[in-house]
């Protein structure tokens, strides 16, 4: 392993220790070629979210389109990281297509979700995560 990529995890593991004011140290670290990984892990999950979400069938869908209908509220997608305006648009279609429906959604970054997307409403949720 390479100086800088020890780097990147010592300050990673302090940010996850101390909040993050350090985070802006940690980026010096942090190499383009990493950030750019980082950044195309971010786009794959929002595009296998989006799959899977027009994928959906049976029970689920079902359970997940009376949740939609019967919501005061919008629903909710949260990620660990901010999801760009494309992947937005792309989960806001998929939603709208997969529910025949205009669905009114609040897109949430939560820092502590690591590594996946989730979408609730009204009681349900739909997730997936690297662990999937």
């Amino acid at each position: 392993m390479n100086e800088s990529r020890v780097m990147s995890l010592v300050w990673k593991t302090i940010i996850g220790r101390h909040g993050r004011k350090i985070g802006v140290i940690a980026d010096m670290f942090v190499s383009t070629k990493d950030k750019r990984a980082a950044t195309r892990r971010e786009e794959r999950l929002g595009e296998v979210f989006t799959r899977r979400l027009r994928e959906m069938a049976g029970q689920s869908k079902e359970g997940l389109a009376q949740a939609l209908k019967t919501s005061s509220g919008p629903a909710i997608v949260r990620s660990a990281f901010d999801l760009p305006a494309e992947q937005r648009g792309a989960i806001q279609n998929a939603l709208n297509e997969t529910f025949s429906a205009e669905i009114h959604v609040r897109f949430e970054t939560v820092p502590d979700l690591i590594g996946g997307i989730e979408l609730t409403t009204n009681g349900q949720k739909v997730a997936w995560s690297i662990a999937d």
